[in-house]
């Protein structure tokens, strides 16, 4: 797997200790792989939540807009999804050392 985006909602760090990523995870992902090339995943999941818990429309409707927008975003291999910019910072974390 080369990208994968898992849109999410309220995404930050807990406030208890230690520190533990919160947020809300709102279904779709944008997932692109060597293989199978560039999509959005879960809209299925979308569709059976927004009914079972009662999503406005226009939230899913803008769910929608921007998984569709960054999939496009990843499939071009615009930055931040080409290779050089991960490439970089992965570079950049092998250079560090780690305190012992």
């Amino acid at each position: 797997m080369e990208v994968y985006i898992d849109l999410g909602r309220s995404v930050g760090w807990s406030a208890d200790a230690p520190a533990a990523v919160v947020g809300i995870d709102m279904d779709l992902d944008v997932v692109r792989d060597g293989r199978r090339g560039t999509w959005v995943d879960d809209e299925d999941e979308l569709v059976e939540h927004a009914a079972l818990w009662g999503y406005p429309p226009e939230v899913v409707t803008h769910l929608e807009e921007v998984a569709h927008r960054l999939r496009d975003e990843v499939e071009a291999h615009r930055a931040p999804f080409n290779t050089a910019t991960p490439s970089g910072w992965l570079d950049r974390l092998a250079s560090t050392t780690s305190p012992t």
